[in-house]
């Protein structure tokens, strides 16, 4: 994925959060997000997420050690438990 495409996607998740959390927060964020790209001139913060194709061996490595992590540790939804929680969230509008 190129980085730009990264980027929108990554915009797009933390604007979808704060719309579960209520309207308020994400007209805020979006508020915000607007005024700091004005006074910027553009994107208001240095992307720093490495896309896979840039990850290492390592870090790749250490990524999958700890989704392991989590699954050996009890830490995974079912798709219905995902579900639920998502219908749960969205539904708060």
């Amino acid at each position: 994925m190129k980085k730009s495409a990264f980027l929108v996607v990554s915009i797009l998740l933390v604007f979808s959060v704060l719309f579960v959390l209520g309207t308020a927060a994400f007209a805020e964020a979006v508020r915000i997000f607007a005024q700091q790209s004005i006074r910027e001139g553009g994107m208001p913060f240095t992307p720093s997420l490495k896309s896979w194709d840039e990850l290492t061996q390592d870090e790749i490595d250490a990524r999958l050690r700890k989704s392991m992590a989590d699954v050996s540790a009890g830490r995974v939804l079912s798709q219905d438990q995902l579900d639920a929680k998502m219908r749960e969230r969205f539904a708060r509008g």
